[in-house]
């Protein structure tokens, strides 16, 4: 039986805070910490890489001014607090079209949204998008990522603890 890490702010914030302990402050400073997640899909666990935004400043800039992502690459949005489902994101200055899962602190999917970039100057000619659902983490990949995997709504996402850490093979 696999033990699962626990999906919380604070586990995720304990591992950050172990990564920048091996930085040096130029690299802390313009380099934001990954983390490993594994997520149950329609075949089995899929991998992710993760970049962690885990500060007001972080998580206000999130993937803003990305022209591309590496494959099976996302930004993970990490919150002290439960947020309200009426809480938003919004992609002005984000250029790539963008899927975003909403996660509850036990790691499980509670929403899936599509969200398209906005080119306007102005933030606030740029669309909200909305949870709809309480979260404390929030996974955005490239749009498609979700349905081409098979993940959907109640599948679990777990981060794994140990550096080098895989997801686990399924059972034979």
């Amino acid at each position: 039986m696999r033990r699962r890490a626990l999906f919380t702010a604070t586990a995720i914030v304990a591992v950050v805070t172990g990564l920048q302990a091996c930085r040096t402050p130029t690299e802390a400073a313009t380099k934001l910490d990954q983390a490993q997640l594994c997520i149950e899909s329609g075949n089995g666990q899929k991998a992710v890489t993760a970049e962690l935004a885990v500060t007001d400043t972080q998580r206000r800039k999130g993937l803003m001014g990305r022209e591309s992502l590496p494959p099976d690459h996302g930004m993970l949005f990490v919150y002290q607090e439960s947020r309200p489902p009426e809480a938003t994101f919004w992609m002005y200055r984000t250029f790539i079209p963008l899927d975003i899962a909403y996660i509850s602190e036990a790691g499980e999917i509670r929403a899936i949204r599509k969200m398209l970039p906005c080119a306007a100057d102005d933030p606030d000619r740029c669309p909200q998008y909305p949870a709809g659902v309480t979260y404390t983490t929030a996974l955005e990949m490239p749009q498609g990522f979700f349905r081409t995997n098979g993940i959907r709504v109640g599948h679990q996402v777990d981060v794994l603890d140990a550096p080098g850490a895989h997801c686990p093979q399924p059972d034979a």
